[in-house]
């Protein structure tokens, strides 16, 4: 009869609004996941952005080195600090003067714009001529640009630097470079907006802070007799 059908309708109705509802419960979760995602991979890529800055290197090349020296038994941290002491050593003029005493003919600033090289391609020239050197005027050459001694080993630098090409080829089409300037601009624009909603929220408070303060006062004095009687 009638009243069956409406009751039937009902319950499909409740069954279509739950099947929803779950859907968009999976949804908001993917959702969530998604982002959650997006902004760990943003920190990590303006991580390897900042990185970049400190060694004077590209992104995609500091990337490729720090992994061909993990390769080798290297952490990515010994080969960034080197790699900043080697910037260093560029930026004073010392390193192109060890370089030349050692006798390696490698060029420290770029002869068309005055301006010094990437310091991954400088270490990789580097590593391409250090078999040359004796072990002893390796180590040497490494203590005076602060470069890791295994990073320096004649023995297999040759390896180290066709492992950070081929790191370095593979990773070519991924835009890293760019990438990470994008991820940086973007968490800037994050703590951008977080630094706006701290200060909304510091003059909101600030604002009903001043608003109860009366309030509060007229209550402290009213309980203050209460207080007195309760401690005589």
């Amino acid at each position: 009869d009638s009243s069956t059908s409406r009751g039937l309708g009902d319950v499909y109705k409740r069954q279509a609004l739950n099947i929803m509802a779950r859907g968009f419960d999976r949804l908001n979760s993917s959702m969530a996941q998604t982002g959650q995602w997006v902004g760990q991979m943003a920190e990590k890529l303006e991580a390897v952005y900042f990185g970049a800055q400190r060694v004077g290197a590209s992104a995609s090349n500091l990337r490729a080195f720090g992994a061909a020296a993990q390769d080798f038994g290297v952490s990515a941290q010994t080969a960034e600090s080197s790699l900043k002491s080697l910037k260093q050593a560029m930026e004073d003029g010392t390193a192109a003067d060890f370089l030349k005493e050692s006798g390696l003919g490698v060029d420290t600033v770029d002869k068309t714009t005055g301006k010094l090289r990437d310091t991954v391609q400088v270490m990789g020239d580097v590593l391409a001529q250090v078999h040359a050197l004796s072990p002893q005027d390796a180590r040497r050459l490494a203590g005076n640009l602060g470069i890791d001694d295994e990073l320096m080993d004649p023995k297999r630098a040759a390896q180290l630097l066709q492992r950070y090409r081929e790191i370095r080829q593979a990773a070519a089409t991924t835009g890293l470079d760019t990438v990470s300037a994008d991820a940086h601009e973007s968490m800037n624009s994050i703590r951008e907006i977080g630094r706006t909603i701290d200060n909304i929220s510091t003059k909101v408070a600030g604002a009903f802070l001043e608003k109860l303060k009366g309030p509060l006062l007229s209550l402290i004095h009213i309980s203050e007799p209460t207080r007195r009687r309760g401690i005589s």
